[in-house]
């Protein structure tokens, strides 16, 4: 078997493999030049506006409302700031891998701990067994290498699902990102679907997967490897094969997206005790069981008929499999800003309603209490006029004086009043406020986000609600000088009467009188009073409205400016991804044309359109031969694809 991996004849074939995948890299280097440039601006620029945050959110100058929202902002800010540079580094990453690539035929190994892959790469590679594990710990920790001198490379990978594996399985995946073929171990004692976990952390991958099955079983014992020999058909039965065959395809399906999906029955140990034996007849009976030859068979045919293309496939549709996936991810940013937009405005339109419906509360209480607080004037506007219409000018406005100064203290009771409903007004807006900003961090921490100048720096209720410079505007309206200028001149009227009419009929008229303007001055006075505390809360929720409006327009304006920036970046990558497709479609028709040469660059203006949706590879051509339909269902086949050709 050693002898299969040294085998010259693959050498002619890894050339050409070799010859394709340089002529791609040099295809995706460029192509992917515009998209790190793209991704550097878009990361330098969301680091500057988070810097422009941070300081803002610092400034004595902004107010409580601002700096909650600007921590909303912060938070979205840093999680897009975050995501960018793991895109970045995820493009580079793709990049070295895909250049060390070239150049070999790599076959990953993969499986959980004691799978078997180290016995296997020990037999393979005709290496010994010393370094094979026991069972008892993981044997492999890191990727290692081999590169073979005809080109072929073959990688064993730590095991994977171990506990406190983490780390094994992070340095397994950097190994898939240069694999053309991958090659994944399963026992047969083991057969579970959290076996195939892992293959999740896979989805983004479309390389064709082989699973060995590893039948499991002690053939060191020499009566059992006797019966074995015997009967090797007893340990790897047809039906229990069917039986694993069956639920892997399906656990594996379920986890892995490419439907290029092989699973080959092995017995590893067998193979290896094959190389072990000095009898060639047992050797060769202990190899032919261990049906590892199909395997090998397999990687044959790979690297001979579809080495090229499974090089393309790496370097060019791997490639823009995942420039499209981070395309994808920032095109959900883009949509998260959009429905961000779309909150804010609804709750833009509920918290302009609800202050609506807190001035007209303020207004309907003002109106009340404001009644309240004249009403036992009025009532005993009669009494007063009773006790007081036939007295004089100075005796009358002593005690009007006193009746208003004294005993009804409008001052001190329309101060109280202001400073309930300030107080009362006050609370009911920060709250709103609150929800405000707390609805912006809520999106910016849900989703996983304007122009900070352009948010109202917070509402100082204290200067727009100022009741006390109301009050004293308002002074002049309370009852006093104007109020007795009035009640003079009805009594002067009831002097004026008194020859015609007796004291009785003078009394009653001078009284009606007197009560009439009172009653008329007060009431008048009253509805003045309440007209302009209105007017002053219509003032206050006009400037409160347009405030909340500002805030809520700075903020769209900056969700709309990190659209923008990111709209900008996103059909950078969909318009290289576009391309670096459709150098691959050139090269898979290349092969189902089986056309052997490299292509002109100039050709890549014959493929008009395609189209990667629906796990379907759509591809219009012009001017060119469509392909054989059995090669494009042999292409289909391996790589898991599903490719179509149409000519213009």
């Amino acid at each position: 078997m050693s002898a299969f991996f040294s085998d010259s004849r693959y050498v002619h074939a890894i050339r050409s493999i070799k010859s394709i995948a340089q002529e791609d890299y040099r295809i995706v280097d460029k192509e992917l030049k515009p998209v790190e440039t793209a991704l550097q601006d878009l990361q330098t620029a969301l680091k500057g506006r988070l810097g422009q945050i941070e300081s803002a959110s610092a400034s004595k100058r902004v107010g409580k409302t601002q700096q909650d929202t600007l921590l909303g902002l912060k938070e979205i800010y840093q999680r897009l700031t975050g995501a960018r540079a793991t895109d970045l580094d995820k493009l580079r990453d793709n990049l070295r891998s895909k250049k060390k690539s070239v150049g070999n035929f790599t076959l990953v190994m993969m499986g959980r701990t004691k799978a078997g892959k180290s016995t296997l790469f020990a037999t393979l590679l005709d290496t010994g067994y010393d370094g094979i594990g026991s069972g008892q710990q993981r044997t492999t920790r890191e990727n290692k290498s081999y590169d073979l001198a005809n080109g072929i490379r073959l990688v064993d990978t730590p095991g994977i699902a171990a506990p406190g594996g983490e780390q094994d399985e992070a340095e397994a995946l950097k190994a898939v990102q240069e694999a053309d073929l991958i090659c994944y171990i399963v026992t047969n004692d083991s057969v579970q679907e959290s076996e195939f976990d892992f293959l999740k952390k896979l989805k983004n991958q479309k390389k064709p997967l082989i699973i060995l099955l590893n039948f499991k079983n002690n053939l060191q014992d020499e009566r059992r490897l006797n019966r074995f020999l015997k009967k090797p058909d007893k340990l790897m039965s047809s039906t229990e094969i069917e039986e694993h065959k069956k639920r892997i395809f399906r656990y594996a399906k379920e986890h892995y997206q490419n439907d290029s999906i092989t699973i080959i029955p092995v017995m590893l140990l067998a193979a290896q005790l094959s190389q072990q034996q000095e009898n060639p007849e047992l050797s060769e009976k202990l190899y032919k069981a261990s049906q590892i030859q199909n395997f090998l068979d397999y990687v044959s045919d790979a690297i001979e008929k579809y080495g090229t293309l499974l090089a393309s496939h790496l370097m060019l549709r791997e490639t823009a499999v995942s420039l499209q996936n981070q395309a994808n991810h920032i095109n959900e940013e883009i949509q998260i800003c959009r429905e961000i937009e779309e909150q804010l405005e609804k709750k833009k339109q509920e918290f302009l309603e609800r202050l609506d419906k807190i001035g007209r509360e303020i207004e309907k209480r003002i109106e009340t209490e404001v009644r309240v607080i004249y009403q036992p004037a009025i009532n005993q506007v009669p009494n007063f006029a009773r006790q007081h219409w036939d007295k004089n000018e100075e005796r009358q406005r002593e005690s009007w004086k006193s009746f208003i100064e004294e005993k009804q203290n409008f001052d001190q009771k329309l101060q109280n009043l202001s400073e309930k409903i300030q107080s009362d007004y006050q609370r009911k807006i920060q709250d709103i406020l609150d929800e405000i900003s707390q609805d912006l961090q809520f999106e910016a921490q849900a989703r996983n986000s304007s122009r900070y100048s352009g948010v109202n720096p917070g509402f100082d209720f204290k200067m727009l609600f100022d009741f006390g410079a109301a009050l004293a505007n308002l002074a002049i309206l309370i009852p006093g000088v104007g109020l007795l200028a009035g009640f003079f001149a009805g009594t002067a009227l009831s002097m004026i009467g008194k020859f015609f009419d007796s004291k009785e009929k003078r009394r009653d008229k001078a009284v009606k009188k007197i009560e009439d303007i009172l009653r008329g001055i007060l009431e008048s006075q009253q509805d003045k009073m309440i007209d302009s505390y209105k007017n002053n809360v219509s003032k206050i929720d006009k400037k409160i409205k347009k405030s909340v409006s500002e805030h809520f327009a700075g903020i769209n304006k900056e969700l709309n400016h990190i659209y923008q920036t990111l709209k900008i970046t996103e059909n950078t990558m969909q318009s290289k991804n576009h391309h670096i497709l459709k150098f691959f479609g050139l090269r898979a028709l290349h092969w189902c044309q089986n056309r052997t040469e490299n292509f002109q660059v100039y050709q890549i203006n014959q493929v008009l359109s395609i189209d990667d949706t629906n796990q379907n590879l759509v591809i219009q051509i012009k001017d060119m031969t469509l392909p054989f339909p059995e090669n494009v269902n042999q292409c289909n086949q391996f790589l898991g694809e599903n490719i179509t050709f149409w000519e213009s």
